[in-house]
């Protein structure tokens, strides 16, 4: 059996620095408790690693992260996630005296950035609908229109609007986005594209699509929370029937295997080093 190793890089560098910048956190404050606002990132290995060392996750899916953060008792720590945080979140951190660590994607922050850069132009968003980063986005920047990039959907928030920007989710694959633009483009043909994508999003996707031609199985290392990881997955099944995503080592092994020539191996942004390690370890030996 022949592995093709896409990316054996591990989390991408913006997940590094908020995993870096959370233990720092625990670090400096070592007589408070840690709560990572919405997750840090959306794998359950990661998040897993964070209970082990004591911190306490604050699920958006129980609640709204203005109700979670209202939960946090004073002087603690609050870490807020890589994909973004609606900014009034920290008049309620101010409040309560927390001490608060941004974790967000400078590729996110600049998103953000291009927007408020635009002056007198409309915004239009690209995203997936709930998203943490779209949701974020909209809850900080004025927006004149929203495309669902999961559902296909324009939705206009104003009648009138002049010259859009339109912005792109940071981990939408290149096609979505520009099935996004076009939608805005056919309404409105003065629309130009500001968008600031992960290089890493990028160069993964586009490095998959060719080496997955050349397999006869291709496995994704990644959450099906995470977006990117998601996107991975779909690419991969644009070239190659037989394919998978996994979290990691113990769902790969349920995997059937052993007749596949040529397995494409590759990871999401928020799979650590030491998953990949070992999912092409076992791979390799079987």
């Amino acid at each position: 059996m022949e592995v093709i190793i896409v990316n054996p890089h591990g989390y991408c560098q913006g997940v590094k620095d908020a995993i870096k910048l959370a233990i720092e956190a625990q670090e400096a404050n070592k007589d408070k408790t840690c709560y990572l606002l919405g997750g840090i990132v959306h794998n359950e290995d990661t998040i897993r690693f964070f209970k082990d060392k004591g911190f306490i996750i604050l699920d958006e899916k129980n609640a709204s992260l203005e109700e979670l953060i209202e939960t946090i008792p004073e002087e603690q720590v609050v870490i807020y996630s890589a994909h973004g945080h609606p900014r009034n979140l920290e008049a309620i951190a101010e409040k309560k005296h927390l001490i608060a660590y941004d974790a967000t994607c400078p590729f996110v922050t600049a998103n953000m950035r291009m927007a408020e850069m635009a002056k007198d132009r409309d915004v239009i968003y690209v995203g997936a609908k709930n998203h943490a980063e779209a949701t974020a986005f909209m809850a900080n920047e004025k927006t004149a229109g929203f495309y669902d990039a999961t559902g296909g959907r324009l939705e206009m928030f104003k009648e009138e609007i002049k010259e859009p920007l339109v912005i792109g989710q940071t981990t939408l694959s290149k096609k979505e986005f520009e099935d996004g633009f076009k939608a805005v483009r056919a309404r409105f043909a003065t629309a130009e594209a500001g968008l600031a994508r992960c290089h890493s999003t990028t160069a993964r996707q586009e490095a998959l699509r060719e080496a997955a031609k050349d397999g006869d199985c291709v496995i994704v290392l990644g959450s099906r929370t995470s977006n990117n990881s998601l996107k991975l997955f779909e690419i991969g099944l644009e070239e190659c029937r037989d394919t998978y995503i996994v979290l990691g080592l113990n769902d790969l092994k349920r995997l059937e295997l052993q007749n596949k020539k040529r397995i494409v191996l590759c990871s999401g942004a928020s799979t650590s080093a030491k998953t990949f390690d070992e999912c092409l370890d076992y791979l390799q030996n079987i």
